[in-house]
């Protein structure tokens, strides 16, 4: 009788050992490339962290000088390409470079986020009533006052310009009422003698 054959087969440990070599390779090039990406989005993130405040110092310090043009060009950089946009402290910032450079429009959106962000942050609706002034929306900015004097009687700001936004409706009587809230402050003293005269000779003529 004729041998028959043994076919030979692989034993089954080396049929596995073999199966899971190309599968462990792929997997290893894939954990390199994924740690690769990794890694490289760790750079981006460290390059615009460190951009961003420079950015920051920059706008800071060109605000500081009273370079309102160059802190807003800044500031738009880190809105753009930055987070910062979410904190109260940058609308504040935003806005009174706006408001220094004449964009009201802008100024108006940054003190109304600021609003938002900071639920009404104290001189947040002063801010908003200069930017509403300088617009030349008179209502609008006595309506903020009005707010801002509401939740803090004594904020100078306010209370200033709504003597003010009184005064020039000859409501006399309210103006004193608001201007007398900082009559005191040296800053506001030598402001009010216009008004205060004005005021006296109306009320003795009639």
């Amino acid at each position: 009788m004729a041998r028959k054959e043994r076919t030979k087969q692989t034993p089954p440990v080396q049929a596995a050992q073999q199966t899971s070599a190309p599968h462990e390779i792929f997997t290893a090039k894939r954990l390199i490339v994924m740690f690769g990406l990794l890694e490289c989005l760790i750079l981006i993130l460290m390059f615009y962290s460190s951009h961003g405040r420079w950015h920051m110092y920059r706008a800071k310090a060109a605000a500081n000088r009273r370079d309102y043009q160059t802190a807003f060009k800044h500031y738009k950089w880190l809105e753009e390409k930055t987070e910062a946009a979410k904190s109260a402290t940058f609308n504040l910032e935003m806005g009174n470079v706006c408001l220094s450079i004449g964009r009201y429009d802008d100024a108006i959106g940054y003190y109304t986020e600021l609003i938002k962000k900071s639920d009404g942050q104290k001189g947040s609706y002063s801010s908003l009533g200069v930017a509403y002034l300088r617009k030349g929306d008179k209502e609008s900015a006595k309506e903020n006052f009005l707010r801002e004097v509401e939740a803090n009687p004594l904020d100078p700001v306010a209370n200033f310009y709504l003597g003010d936004l009184f005064f020039k409706e000859k409501k006399y009587q309210d103006a004193t009422a608001y201007f007398s809230r900082v009559a005191y402050l040296p800053d506001y003293r030598n402001r009010l003698k216009p008004y205060w005269d004005t005021i006296e000779k109306e009320v003795l003529s009639r």
